[in-house]
């Protein structure tokens, strides 16, 4: 048969294979094949009930009803993505289902986590107060804390840019870390890191995250509120000009908000470079 010719020359050079009969191999090959049906348009219960088990992993309440809610939103969008022939991936999906709250996916946690080491050194080294054995001494900055929260809420629901700026040493960045953790308390989706923390290029941080930068930022929580914050952002005026650009253009391609902290004298340049990337970005 010629079925047996193809499996013979397939099994050539497999030294296990190569010691099992034609036919056997033949008839294990048959008998491993399962019918598929193929389905152009319409969604059947079957494949609706094993989609909603698998989102029940991705949401983060993990109830079939918000699976089952976002897998509707799902079959809705892919009325409109279909005729334009769209590149269906997080990028484009995860931004379209703010509106849920899913996990982050777990082909992308091993550069999250890093990530996520990269927010705790930034945060270690950022203290909001002063200690002494027992006493703690904080400037709340109630008021300016809210105000900029509001404005860090906007830019993450919106998916666009805010730049902090200051003089050295008066607590910009503590500023913006304390109302980074009151959003993420009240349920966005937060990222942080110290753009001096970063290797010197786009190629140096895919290497280290192992990934494409725009595509570990899109698997990212998918919230209402969805934030990246950068600080240390005056580092353009020493170099790290694209950096900044690529690192915001793939945060705002994924729908993250950008929250620039600077001094005061690379405002201006970080603001350029930040518009920039909105000129390029879904925004």
């Amino acid at each position: 048969m010629h079925l047996d010719a193809l499996v013979a020359a397939a099994a050539q050079g497999d030294a296990t294979l190569s010691q099992v009969d034609t036919g056997e191999l033949t008839w294990r090959l048959l008998s491993a094949l399962r019918v598929r049906q193929l389905r152009l348009e319409g969604v059947g219960e079957a494949d609706r009930t094993t989609a909603v088990s698998t989102l029940r992993r991705a949401v983060v309440d993990g109830t079939t009803e918000t699976a089952d809610k976002v897998f509707a939103t799902l079959a809705e969008l892919t009325g409109s993505w279909a005729p334009s022939a769209a590149r269906v991936d997080q990028t484009l999906v995860r931004p379209a289902l703010s509106g849920y709250s899913l996990n982050r996916s777990v082909s992308h946690e091993p550069a999250w986590s890093l990530l996520d080491g990269l927010g705790r050194r930034l945060r270690e080294g950022i203290r909001a107060a002063l200690s002494a054995g027992e006493v703690r001494l904080e400037l709340e900055r109630a008021e300016e804390r809210t105000r900029l929260a509001g404005v860090m809420t906007h830019a993450g629901r919106t998916g666009t840019s805010l730049v902090v700026t200051g003089e050295p040493y008066v607590g910009k960045s503590a500023l913006t870390l304390r109302a980074a953790e009151e959003l993420a308390d009240q349920g966005a989706a937060v990222a942080s890191l110290s753009l001096r923390d970063l290797p010197s290029s786009v190629t140096q941080v895919e290497h280290f995250l192992g990934r494409p930068l725009a595509a570990v930022l899109a698997a990212g929580e998918t919230r209402a509120v969805r934030l990246l914050v950068i600080d240390g952002a005056e580092a353009v005026l020493e170099g790290s000009r694209d950096l900044l650009h690529e690192l915001a253009l793939a945060a705002l391609q994924a729908g993250l908000g950008v929250v620039a902290v600077t001094r005061t004298d690379g405002a201006r340049r970080v603001q350029e470079v930040l518009q920039s990337a909105i000129s390029l970005g879904p925004v």
